[in-house]
């Protein structure tokens, strides 16, 4: 199995948290942060949204390889490199923007928007 870790928690992040195909398939979301106060503490499928500023210390604890960015564009690449520095080794990315990761980690950017113009043509 695959630990995995969230970073943003609105509504795409707590509906990716409750999917269950992601267990059946042995990916196991265990760590949720934010950076809004109102957000930090609550609970989702079990899991304590837990502040941004958190994710370089909590990340190896969890022992999360794989980081799952659901962060508006413009903090993206900050939440990024706070998953990188946190040793992630793999990044999905649903922010609508480019990032640059080092060499060593693996990204894949999910675009909604560019798969909804091919459904449309």
């Amino acid at each position: 199995s695959w630990r995995a870790v969230l970073v943003g928690a609105g509504n795409l992040a707590r509906a990716l948290v409750r999917y269950p195909g992601f267990r059946d398939q042995g990916f196991l979301i265990v760590g949720l942060f934010d950076t809004d106060p109102a957000k930090v503490g609550q609970q989702v499928e079990g899991l304590t949204v837990e502040p941004a500023t958190a994710v370089r210390e909590r990340v190896p604890a969890l022992g999360a390889e794989i980081g799952v960015l659901a962060v508006p564009a413009d903090a993206a690449q900050g939440a990024a490199d706070q998953l990188v520095a946190a040793g992630v080794r793999g990044l999905l990315n649903f922010a609508p923007a480019v990032l640059r990761v080092p060499a060593h980690v693996q990204m894949l950017g999910v675009d909604l928007v560019s798969q909804f113009e091919q459904l449309a043509y």
